[in-house]
């Protein structure tokens, strides 16, 4: 599918060889951070540590002077090998939540294909860009292929390898201490490259209280945050507090002005304009996603609830956040766990249908 990419199929703006898609311009800032980094040099710059430090060592073994120098391995590196990997890991966390290697299947199918889905649905949505020829759900098609040199992709990378390894220790009577190390430090890292993602550590925490397993919790927290310290730092000495991050050092606003109902009551009249019946879209969506939750609370309480605040947290959070929006990238990491609800509910729906047919079939025999 890459290659088709590469090559304009469908139409995506690439150019210098297949290599370059349209880029918003984040790329030169994580650069100008990660060339000090590759020289063992830290300097000022408004940019989170964790995507810098990713490209650190391409920078050093190619020996770049600019970003067209690291191009193609990074591109390489996301698009083949940590999407690949992440359609893996989404199948392995749907067998531990389905015990069904056939659902498991079909939801890393599915994740697979979700571009394209999403390309065939809202590919006309929105104005095109001045100068691309892209409308803003083409160039979010190009987001959701990991085409892009962005945190994005990296950061949903670590936040599935994060809940595989959480729900891998969650279902054991004896959780590897190691294991819970390293999920924290994995963690702390994916705030590193996108601070959206500290909305993760709470929910892990969460689960492993309502299990009783302090000592768990405990491990993953700690370690989480030691992750994340070393941003911390970095923000106190270079921006003048901890907890002034990059989008406030830009525009000098406190953390809560940042977001806004006003950015829904925004989507969805936009969304509402551009698509055809968008209102039936979202109520079927909400109706279905209901039925899942409603099949996964059956068998999980826990499960359910996590998955839930997987999905719900991410979503709350960027659709009131004032740079989210139609920034479709930003919602990566939430994409698995919907899949997952919506899955269940048609499981939930053959389910019922197979127990009705069954119990009809009894009655005819009977009579």
């Amino acid at each position: 599918m890459v290659f088709l990419l590469m090559n304009n199929i469908p139409y995506t703006g690439v150019k210098m060889g297949g290599w370059w898609f349209y880029h918003g311009g984040d790329e030169q800032s994580y650069f100008s951070l990660a060339k000090p980094i590759s020289q063992f040099e830290i300097v000022k710059k408004k940019a989170l540590l964790g995507y810098p430090l990713f490209l650190a060592p391409f920078v050093f073994f190619t020996q770049a002077s600019n970003i067209e120098d690291i191009l193609k391995p990074v591109f390489i590196t996301q698009a083949f090998l940590l999407f690949s990997l992440s359609i893996i890991l989404v199948a392995l966390i749907g067998k531990k939540i389905f015990k069904s290697k056939k659902i498991a299947s079909l939801c890393a199918g599915i994740f697979c294909l979700h571009p394209y889905i999403f390309y065939i649905l809202f590919h006309r949505f929105g104005s095109y860009h001045s100068g691309v020829g892209l409308t803003k759900g083409e160039r979010s098609f190009i987001s959701l292929n990991w085409l892009q040199m962005y945190s994005d992709n990296l950061s949903a990378f670590l936040v599935f390898l994060c809940f595989f390894l959480f729900f891998l220790e969650f279902q054991k009577q004896r959780p590897r201490e190691s294991y819970l190390i390293l999920l924290g430090i994995l963690a702390g890292f994916s705030a590193l490259v996108r601070t959206s993602n500290v909305l993760i550590v709470p929910i892990f925490l969460l689960g492993w209280l309502l299990k009783k397993r302090v000592k768990e919790a405990f491990l993953v927290g700690a370690f989480s945050f030691f992750s994340f310290l070393p941003q911390l730092i970095y923000n106190f000495l270079f921006l003048g507090s901890p907890f002034t991050f990059v989008y406030q050092s830009y525009l000098n606003r406190s953390i809560i002005s940042l977001f806004s109902l006003e950015r829904l009551i925004t989507i969805f009249e936009k969304a509402s304009s551009y698509i055809p019946g968008f209102i039936f879209l979202a109520l079927f969506s909400i109706v279905f996603f209901l039925l899942g939750i409603k099949y996964l609370w059956q068998k999980d309480k826990i499960v359910s609830l996590i998955l839930s605040l997987w999905f719900l947290s991410y979503t709350i959070f960027y659709i009131t956040f004032s740079f989210g929006g139609f920034q479709t990238r930003f919602f990566i990491p939430m994409i698995p766990p919907f899949i997952f609800i919506i899955v269940s509910s048609f499981v939930y729906i053959y389910e019922q249908f197979k127990k009705h047919f069954s119990i009809n079939k009894g009655v005819l025999k009977h009579g």
